[in-house]
């Protein structure tokens, strides 16, 4: 036990000095305090093998929070970024973990870490262009692997600005995505979407829009800081809502070969993945490889990865 203890420790360290720093500052603190707490390290442990541990266990907390225990902590959760030292207490958040203890565990048992931030697909976009250019603009089926509740399979529904005058997309859309851009716009005013012929998401259990619970669940996996992006998924779901994107509930390993099977022969199709492959076996990501490599036999295939680095 104490050997997976300090297994987790070293994790939550990473997550802390390397991983979350720049994103979130109020977790990169609590994860720091964290690998310094035998007691807390101990109810990590419930956690399903192959989790990102740190951001399960932050989301099992938020989601308690967000159902209104624990006001007080809750109250020192930063909502937007700030240059000066996080101001969290550890000292409560501590305490309401160990207060909660059992709750948590059945969450770190049963839950997984499988969010959608809509904002990524202002990046999506960019890959899609570039997938377009190398199927000569002619309709391609995307796919996305670990779509969670498909919200970034609506991106068609989706208005981008990436500078002035470089804005694309549904100019009436709720989700209006304005990413900070340094330099040259990466693309050139009166640029359009795409074209598709169809958008699928793969998900071994997906988030149903309707399911409140599984909705609560997503929302708890956005860190403290990122209000903006919370906004961004209300109004992505909400658009979900009245028109639900198909996503396919399986593993991906048996589903991705079955519906790249069923393409015509000679058939464009991308496939996109984020902060997925992270949860994968080696051996898992040695075997997507491979249907991938297979399938581009039959037809043009891409792939974009909004990936971070796996030990």
């Amino acid at each position: 036990m104490d050997v997976q203890i300090d297994e987790q420790a070293h994790i939550f360290r990473r997550f802390a000095e390397v991983e979350i720093i720049e994103i979130s500052p109020h977790y990169a603190y609590l994860s720091g305090e964290i690998a310094r707490d035998p007691d807390l390290l101990s109810i990590v442990m419930a956690a399903a093998r192959g989790q990102p541990t740190p951001n399960l266990f932050f989301a099992a907390v938020r989601f308690l929070l967000d159902r209104g225990s624990g006001t007080e902590l809750l109250a020192t959760y930063p909502t937007g970024f700030s240059t000066g030292r996080p101001v969290g207490s550890y000292r409560l958040f501590r305490s309401f973990v160990l207060e909660n203890r059992t709750e948590i565990e059945r969450l770190l048992a049963s839950r997984r870490v499988q969010s959608n931030v809509v904002r990524r697909a202002a990046v999506l976009v960019l890959g899609l262009m570039k997938a377009a250019e190398l199927f000569d603009d002619r309709p391609f089926v995307h796919i996305e692997i670990g779509a969670s509740a498909g919200l970034t399979l609506l991106w068609e529904r989706f208005s981008y600005a990436y500078g002035k005058d470089c804005e694309i997309g549904d100019a009436d859309s709720p989700v209006r995505i304005a990413p900070m851009i340094h330099g040259t716009p990466p693309i050139t005013p009166g640029r359009r979407l795409p074209k598709v012929t169809g958008s699928i998401g793969i998900e071994l259990e997906p988030a149903r829009v309707e399911d409140n619970d599984a909705i609560s669940w997503l929302r708890a996996l956005i860190h403290p800081e990122h209000s903006d992006n919370r906004d961004l998924f209300d109004a992505a779901l909400e658009i979900a809502k009245s028109k639900p994107p198909q996503v396919l509930a399986g593993d991906a390993l048996d589903l991705l070969p079955k519906v790249l099977g069923n393409l015509a022969r000679g058939q464009p199709a991308n496939i996109y993945h984020s902060h997925t492959p992270n949860q994968f076996s080696s051996e898992s990501r040695s075997r997507l490889d491979e249907i991938l490599s297979r399938a581009s036999l039959a037809g043009p295939v891409t792939r974009l990865a909004f990936e971070g680095t796996k030990e």
